[in-house]
């Protein structure tokens, strides 16, 4: 997992979820969620690393599996999946709720057209 710092106390992200301190932060933050403050720690750490997942993928393909650098890629690639998963699924309710506006939108102007039609 990847940790978040809140004052002295740890929070832990991983690939099955959030403890429940994030929860607990984000709400002590006034946050509607703990999503937003959770997305913008993975985006700062991820701007950390100085390379990007494709680039270790990369790299690793040119390291002998167990060498010690092997092992150092494969560990910074997988603190990486877990910060990248937080980030994909903000994109992805982004989208939806994109979608959900451009929906919304072309349904008022149907009931618009109709109104227009009816009126004529």
């Amino acid at each position: 997992g990847v940790g978040l710092r809140a004052g002295s106390q740890r929070m832990v992200i991983t690939c099955e979820g959030v403890d429940s301190s994030v929860v607990d932060a984000a709400a002590a933050l006034g946050l509607d969620g703990w999503e937003p403050l959770v997305e913008g720690r993975c985006r700062e750490l991820m701007r950390a690393y100085s390379s990007t997942l494709k680039e270790d993928r990369a790299m690793l393909s040119n390291m002998s599996g167990t060498s010690n650098g092997a092992m150092s890629v494969r560990y910074r690639m997988r603190k990486k999946e877990v910060l990248l998963g937080p980030l994909a699924a903000a994109a992805a309710r982004g989208a939806a709720a994109a979608a959900a506006r451009a929906e919304a939108v072309e349904e008022a102007a149907a009931a618009a057209a109709a109104a227009v039609a009816a009126a004529a």
